[in-house]
């Protein structure tokens, strides 16, 4: 299997596994261009109002063409998110259902099985494993195509009103992916880690439900809960690390866009103040500028809920990979 289909932000493997996540990313992507239009439009309209009041004094002519083109954006872009939360939950059903059928039907055939009914790992994969994947599926994929679209709808119109602000923006932007993708290897490991301290613990928990009454004959009962609590503890231990790691890397890259978008406005500032940019042109650069920041900044917190699912996800489909007994066997 390709490192692509392993290790890119879209597992395409999920994608063929859930015919209902292809139809969610496509949703996505729709709503994401609408939200992207629906920002540039919000901008062109406050910036023109804004314009209108400090030369004329008044906008009350423009006023109703003001609050109608932000009513508008203001339903198209609660339309946008009603849509995409439609379509996660749509999605997280069909994801469940197809992910336990898959399991489920591999365990009756898995031809390296050596006990009988479900082993730890499929029970882990069907139940934890499942539900880790609802942040990638509802936060992480949604805000990775508004992270395509946004920056790009913005950043053109930018490039078409300043060229030099364009120019910063094309500078600063790609810090935010490179950080993340630096934060993103340290949180890979400790999730991965995570996710192999619950697999451990949904194991030994299993292991020891099942065999409690031959540790109650032979009393045994009392030493094994102290060790279920040992693995509950690694695991509340790993959480909080994976968890510290997140915390580091939003405030990282909350620092990185905040000082980005300082240094625009600082230039911006100048030049309005020099007379060599006018004070139209300067509100649309202003309004746009954080635009283009905010969607990178949340599929960087969004990538850290996300993760487990995606180890997950890994896991799930070494394990359907695995040889099968023929169906007549």
């Amino acid at each position: 299997m390709s490192d692509l289909d392993r290790r890119g932000p879209v597992d395409l493997r999920l994608l063929r596994l859930v015919p209902a996540l292809r139809i969610h990313l496509v949703v996505a992507a729709a709503v994401a261009a609408a939200t992207a239009v629906a920002v540039v439009i919000q901008a062109e309209a406050l910036a023109r109002g804004l314009t209108d009041l400090v030369d004329d004094g008044e906008i009350a002519d423009g006023l109703r063409t003001l609050v109608l083109v932000l009513a508008s954006v203001a339903v198209v872009r609660g339309l946008s998110a009603a849509a995409t939360e439609w379509s996660a939950a749509r999605t997280m059903r069909a994801l469940r259902h197809d992910v336990r059928v898959a399991v489920l039907d591999h365990a009756t055939f898995d031809a390296n099985r050596s006990t009988a009914g479900l082993a730890s790992r499929e029970a882990t994969i069907i139940t934890a494993g499942v539900d880790q994947l609802e942040p990638y599926v509802r936060q992480f994929l949604p805000s990775l195509t508004l992270a395509v679209a946004v920056p790009l709808v913005a950043g053109a119109r930018i490039l078409f009103a300043d060229v030099l602000s364009a120019a910063l923006i094309a500078l600063t932007v790609p810090l935010i992916p490179i950080f993340m993708v630096l934060i993103g290897r340290m949180t890979e490991r400790r999730t991965a880690r995570q996710w192999a301290v619950l697999q451990q613990l949904g194991g030994h928990f299993l292991d020891v439900i099942e065999g409690m009454p031959t540790l109650r004959l032979f009393g045994r009962a009392r030493a094994q809960r102290d060790s279920v609590r040992d693995v509950s503890e690694r695991y509340r231990a790993t959480t909080m690390g994976a968890l510290r790691i997140a915390f580091l890397s939003a405030l990282a890259l909350e620092l990185i866009a905040t000082l980005s978008v300082a240094l625009i406005a600082v230039e911006i500032g100048l030049r309005l103040a020099g007379g060599s940019l006018d004070l139209g042109t300067a509100l649309v650069v202003l309004l746009l500028t954080p635009e283009c920041y905010l969607p990178l900044r949340r599929v960087g917190a969004s990538f850290h809920a996300a993760q487990s699912g995606l180890d997950a996800s890994v896991d799930l489909h070494d394990l359907l990979s695995r040889p099968t007994l023929p169906v007549g066997a």
